[in-house]
């Protein structure tokens, strides 16, 4: 497997270094996840970082490895429902808007022409 061509030596050097670091701390990895793993880090991404946005609970971003890990047990737990479980799930992850009152006074306050 190659480096995409928009990654530097210099940052291709620097990956490769993360990603055999990554592979002894990590310790086992299927197949899959190792293969899923250098695709990852191939088109330029550190194997400590996700493309998810998720952060561990230290506040850190979550590696790769266990952000796929976490996505698939989150997947196998939403199977193992009942279909009644899985819509009460569905509808519960609908996030609705809060609806935000501004304080008595505020919008008096500001120096903006309302009309």
């Amino acid at each position: 497997m190659m480096f995409s061509e928009n990654i530097s030596a210099e940052m291709q050097e620097i990956l490769e270094l993360e990603l055999h670091r990554y592979k002894r701390e990590i310790g086992h990895m299927t197949r899959e996840e190792w293969n899923l793993l250098v695709n990852w880090v191939y088109s330029g991404h550190s194997p400590y970082m996700n493309g998810n946005g998720v952060f561990d609970d230290d506040g850190w971003p979550l590696d790769y490895i266990n952000t796929l890990r976490s996505w698939n047990e989150q997947q196998d737990r939403f199977e193992d429902l009942s279909v009644v479980e899985q819509a009460k799930a569905e509808v519960a992850a609908i996030s609705k808007p809060e609806v935000f009152i501004f304080p008595e006074g505020f919008i008096d306050s500001l120096d903006i022409q309302l009309d």
